[in-house]
């Protein structure tokens, strides 16, 4: 969205994005399941755990990707079972490693089930398995971290793994706050320690406005499945490059961790006519509200501000940030209403005027504020509203 654009919103890390294996579509039906074990078979899969899960996420990647949202999980458990069906009628030594690799990374439990089911039936009729197998078991360490801004726009949840055999390495997810607190990137840290420590080092030196702190495994769990489910399910939201072929491996790490329902509070109401107006009416009547000579346009902005922040920051509608600003004046404002050099002289007072009393409400420290209205005059001045 449009809060990217400029930069507001700092990336945690590289993307670890990997090259597609083979080209095909993945589509239920026959041919493309032939396709996909043909292919399989042709590059001999995989060599390792790691590996098979890195081709079996890419792939369920596709399938996520090609469905547009609400994503109910209609579709990849479609294409599971359909994969699943054909794998156990070529019984091969490809297909008990592609059974085996489902009976791990595939997001529904109904495709896990029943690759588990096909594949303790291929060994039991003979088929041989590879002895890295084992490797599929992984371990969460109890090391989980929250990487986050001091505006309330992100959270980067890292948590920690360990194989079998020793390998140690996390799983980085962010969750965008300022666009229905949604998952919106996935990266693969293999040294684990060194990323946490320039991260630490970043927010006393070069990234003040950032903040890292040791957070529970089981809240890490109930965060990021929330904000998985709001990715599938709402219309709108940008992922990073490389989100669709991590997702199922993402998944798989978040399944091994504790869970604790209740953890976090239940989805929030979003707030009603009386409680928008009663937000404007503290704004309208603060002093900084009170400098706009413009009592009308006033109200008029400061209405659609509340019905913005309602929709997409129900739990504190007052919350300011440069994101947020930019995704209400970039994105969010033009479809509403449109106007000339008036309109948005008044739009930027407002902006200006909420942001300065938003800052002020909730204590942002004083860089804090001198960001923010920095970012607020350059978000202004870019506003289109024209057509």
């Amino acid at each position: 969205m449009g809060a990217g654009r400029r930069g507001w919103r700092r990336r945690t890390g590289p993307i670890a994005v990997q090259e597609s294996l083979f080209e095909i579509e993945a589509k239920p039906g026959v041919r493309y399941y032939r396709q996909i074990l043909d292919a399989l078979t042709r590059s001999g899969f995989a060599d390792d755990a790691p590996a098979a899960e890195g081709v079996a996420s890419r792939l369920l990647g596709t399938v996520w990707a090609s469905e547009g949202p609400p994503r109910d999980g209609g579709v990849e458990e479609t294409f599971g079972l359909g994969l699943v069906d054909h794998a156990r009628q070529r019984r091969t030594p490809t297909s008990v490693i592609l059974l085996r690799t489902l009976q791990v990374v595939a997001t529904i439990r109904e495709v896990r089930e029943s690759a588990a089911a096909a594949a303790d039936a291929m060994i039991t009729g003979g088929l041989p398995q590879p002895e890295w197998i084992s490797q599929f078991e992984v371990l969460p360490t109890g090391r989980c971290w929250a990487y986050e801004d001091a505006f309330g726009d992100m959270t980067s949840v890292i948590c920690e793994y360990e194989r079998q055999h020793g390998d140690v390495h996390a799983i980085m997810i962010q969750v965008d706050h300022a666009m229905f607190s949604t998952a919106s990137e996935i990266s693969v840290i293999e040294d684990v320690d060194a990323t946490v420590r320039d991260l630490q080092n970043a927010t006393q030196t070069t990234d003040p406005t950032f903040a890292i702190r040791l957070v529970d495994p089981p809240w890490a769990r109930a965060l990021l499945e929330r904000a998985f489910t709001r990715t599938d399910l709402i219309d709108g939201v940008q992922v990073g490059h490389g989100f669709a072929e991590l997702r199922a491996l993402a998944l798989v790490r978040l399944r091994a961790l504790p869970d604790a329902p209740g953890v976090l509070q239940p989805e929030p109401r979003q707030p009603g006519p009386d409680e928008r107006q009663a937000l404007v009416d503290e704004f309208l009547g603060s002093p900084e509200g009170r400098a706009i000579p413009d009592r009308i346009g006033a109200e008029r902005i400061a209405r659609l501000i509340a019905e913005y922040a309602s929709a997409y920051d129900p739990v504190d509608m007052a919350r300011v940030s440069p994101a947020k600003w930019e995704i209400f004046v970039s994105d969010w404002l033009p479809r509403r209403i449109t106007g000339g050099p008036a309109l948005r002289a008044i739009i930027a007072d407002v902006v200006r005027a909420w942001s300065a009393w938003a800052a002020r409400r909730r204590h942002l420290a004083e860089p804090m504020r001198d960001m923010l209205s920095r970012a607020v005059e350059e978000i202004t001045r870019g506003a289109a509203l024209d057509t």
